[in-house]
């Protein structure tokens, strides 16, 4: 198998987590970087992206995805769905055929998310979720159940 972690991250919440999976799984990661910065009104923005599914351009990503049959993705979740982002670069189709671990990193509601993902990307293989709950700022999911569910990653 060869991984890679690959997230999209605005409160270094979904970037902690990507590099404590990296960590244990020795493998690369790699953050997605939007070509417009949200700014101060990320929530209103955020929310138009995903109800109009107008998703925003994203950079030139450094790893060659054609090395790769593993991806740990990580997202927020936003408005009940992967962040707009994500969305981005499951439209490129990089992740078309791989092994796809996800982990969501959310202070709300994640029902639907993992399975919206699996409807996004049909010709890969949607492993289930890694759920990392966060409360006022704070990861309530602890270190070692996150470790946990990368070492079953194959």
């Amino acid at each position: 198998m060869k991984a890679l972690v690959i997230y999209y991250s605005v409160s270094n919440h979904t970037a902690s987590v990507a590099n404590l999976i990296a960590e244990k799984l020795n493998v690369e990661t790699e953050a997605i970087h939007t070509k417009d910065a949200y700014g101060d009104y990320i929530i209103d923005k955020t929310k138009r992206e995903i109800e109009n599914k107008d998703y925003p351009s994203i950079l030139p990503l450094s790893h060659n995805f054609d090395e790769y049959d593993t991806v740990i993705l990580g997202t927020p979740t936003w408005w009940v769905s992967p962040s707009s982002p994500i969305y981005s670069l499951i439209k490129t189709g990089v992740l078309k055929g791989k092994t796809i671990y996800p982990f969501i990193t959310t202070g709300f509601d994640v029902s639907g998310v993992e399975e919206k993902l699996r409807e996004l990307l049909p010709d890969s293989k949607v492993m289930p979720s890694l759920i990392v709950s966060y409360t006022n700022a704070f990861r309530e999911t602890g270190d070692g159940e996150i470790l946990d569910w990368a070492s079953k990653i194959k």
